[in-house]
């Protein structure tokens, strides 16, 4: 699996160009290395439909996704009512 970081370098160039709030929070993250959070703006441009990636890189930034929710509740897990 490729690093969070990795992932974010390789889908900065099919990031569109542009001054909306959005596209700068995403170069916002880039510069501060916040590379879960710009790979998550980016996914939600793909659910949109307003960018489109390669599968294969697609994919590994889902997996970034997963593995940070996994390890966010692994460090937080949510409590079991019963």
């Amino acid at each position: 699996m490729r690093t969070a970081q990795e992932v974010a370098e390789a889908l900065r160039e099919y990031v569109p160009t542009g001054d909306t709030r959005e596209l700068r929070m995403i170069r916002d993250d880039y510069a501060g290395a916040l590379w879960e959070d710009a790979i998550g703006a980016i996914l939600a441009l793909v659910e949109r439909g307003e960018i489109s990636l390669p599968a294969d890189l697609e994919a590994a930034a889902w997996e970034v996704v997963r593995a940070e929710e996994a390890e966010a509740l692994r460090r937080h897990p949510v409590p079991q009512t019963t």
